[in-house]
């Protein structure tokens, strides 16, 4: 039988087994009216601490849908970094918002918003911050992941690659490698490295000094093909070559 997966809502220590949680009215709505489920079913729990085994022990229709359910056992912890890291360039209208909810269904550790040179007008006052993470964990409960997906602060391409030369763990003199996308560059690598970094730039692509930074800074430049693609389109068909690779 397959074990449904269920979010928890966010708090600040996770509950330990044997305690009760009730699920929030959006995730209730789905265990009752989606999956069917019944006192007595056994599912995960998922929520910022990791996975966890539960049981639904009780539900409710009315007043309002309600689903409380039990923990069997501890939360396992997901590893630090899990899935690939996106860093893109910002874009115009909703389709910024819907490249930040697929990032999160495939699995993407981090997505960064860049601010290019070709990005136009970026609009990145607080509510739209607020809008992308907001995004991203409704995904994440959708697609049912066991740990939220990072939306970092937007930040220029040179500040976010200085950053990432920064990070804990890189060997000093060797820049980090990641795969940068663009149209002209040989085809994307049959075995990418499915926790590695991906670079998409904005309509039009990063200007020539952009895309010699990021050579320089350890990127391989690779195409996904002849025609030329929207940037939401292209970072989504490189993130799912990218999840694919991870069960390879």
């Amino acid at each position: 039988m397959r074990i449904r997966r269920l979010a928890l809502p966010p708090a600040a220590t996770p509950p330990a087994p044997g305690q009760t949680a009730v699920l929030d009215p959006d995730q209730s709505r789905h265990a009752l009216a989606s999956l069917r489920l019944a006192p007595g079913s056994p599912v995960e729990l998922t929520g910022p601490w990791g996975l966890a085994p539960g049981v639904v022990v009780e539900t409710a229709r009315r007043p309002t849908l309600r689903v409380e359910v039990r923990l069997t056992g501890p939360f396992a912890a997901p590893a630090a970094r899990q899935g690939p890291e996106l860093a893109m360039a910002l874009i115009r209208g909703p389709r910024f918002d819907w490249a930040v909810e697929k990032a999160a269904e495939l699995g993407v550790a981090t997505l960064t918003p860049l601010v290019a040179e070709r990005s136009g007008p970026a609009g990145l006052g607080l509510d739209k911050r607020a809008r992308w993470r907001r995004l991203a964990e409704e995904a994440r409960k959708q697609c049912g992941r066991p740990w939220p997906m990072t939306v970092a602060e937007p930040m220029p391409l040179a500040a976010w690659l200085d950053q990432r030369l920064a990070e804990p763990g890189q060997v000093t003199g060797v820049p980090p490698t990641g795969l940068l996308l663009e149209p002209s560059a040989p085809p994307f690598p049959a075995r990418p490295d499915p926790r590695g970094a991906l670079l998409v730039g904005p309509e039009g692509g990063f200007t020539p000094r952009e895309k010699a930074l990021a050579l320089e800074r350890g990127f391989q430049a690779v195409s996904l093909g002849p025609l030329p693609l929207r940037a939401e389109t292209a970072a989504l068909a490189a993130l799912a070559r990218l999840t694919a690779a991870g069960f390879d």
